[in-house]
């Protein structure tokens, strides 16, 4: 299928021919799309659907706010020029008011449509772009979406299901009143940088502001139950030992941001070759995402849903 917006009102139309002439209603979402391989390919998602000759849209046909999943069909500029094709014909929509001589013969009137395809070249790269990080939006405000399916559809649509990254709704809301106000705002800053790395950086310095986050929001709770001075110098190694020592016994905590440590260490180079570590994966980035949402729970530094 080929898909048509009008370049003057958004009005979206679908055609099997590449001169798409039906209108689409309800009017679908849409949204530019790009694959996101490197961080600085955030600030090359553009603002509309006329910057480049090159940019790829995403249809949506579901989305489900419980997993987090969106379905819809992934399009490419067809005419190799962000300028709309202004004699393109379609039919007029039920509740446009026309006057007779704006329709013609054909029953047909004149829009100007920019005209996509479908975006075949993903199935080109690695995987058929499964695991691949879709960006979905615009420079001014995006959203990051993992492929975890990709499929041809019976009239060559590109099908995708996408995974939400967003860190928010994973990152619990942290109830600031139950910190000491000597370290209110670097908790606070503190989760604010993994939510800005968070899958958009790589997954090495993903997992170093989780680290940083986690031996922060450890340390200073340790400090608010003893007075102890020397634990907001120490790393997150001995902070998580601390955590699982009388009187804590925070097993559980202790044991997460071990966790946390670990992956941190893996993400160096002489880590690696010396211990024959893997490089840690965007899974682990998104783990370690997570981890720190769990530490914070365990500590009970989050405001309650009830």
């Amino acid at each position: 299928m080929f898909l048509g917006i009008d370049d003057n009102t958004g009005l979206v139309y679908e055609s099997a021919s590449s001169a798409p002439d039906r209108p689409v209603l309800p009017i679908p979402t849409v949204s530019r799309a790009k694959i996101i391989d490197a961080a600085s390919d955030w600030n090359l998602l553009g603002s509309g659907f006329r910057v480049d000759a090159h940019a790829w849209l995403f249809r949506e046909d579901s989305f489900d706010a419980v997993t987090r999943t969106r379905r819809g069909r992934l399009y490419q500029s067809m005419m190799g020029a962000p300028y709309p094709d202004h004699q393109s014909r379609v039919m007029p929509l039920p509740f446009e008011q026309l006057a007779r001589d704006d329709i013609g013969t054909d029953g047909k009137l004149n829009r100007p449509l920019n005209v996509y395809a479908a975006a075949t070249t993903l199935l080109g790269r690695d995987n058929r772009g499964l695991g691949a990080t879709l960006a979905l939006g615009t420079s001014i405000a995006a959203s990051a979406w993992r492929i975890v399916g990709v499929e041809i559809t019976a009239s060559g649509d590109v099908m995708l299901t996408l995974k939400a990254l967003s860190p928010y709704g994973i990152l619990p809301k942290l109830e600031v009143a139950k910190i000491d106000g000597r370290f209110r705002a670097e908790v606070a800053q503190s989760l604010q940088r993994v939510v800005d790395s968070a899958f958009k950086e790589s997954a090495s310095a993903v997992v170093d502001q989780c680290r940083d986050a986690a031996a922060l929001i450890a340390s200073r709770w340790i400090w608010q139950h003893s007075g102890d001075e020397e634990i907001l110098r120490k790393d997150l190694a001995k902070v998580a030992e601390t955590l699982a020592a009388d009187p804590w016994k925070k097993f559980a905590a202790s044991n997460i941001a071990k966790t946390i440590a670990i992956l941190h260490s893996r993400g160096k180079s002489n880590e690696q070759f010396a211990k024959g570590l893997r490089t840690p994966t965007e899974e682990d980035a998104e783990f370690a995402v997570h981890a720190v949402g769990f530490l914070l729970r365990e500590l009970d530094w989050v405001l309650s849903p009830f």
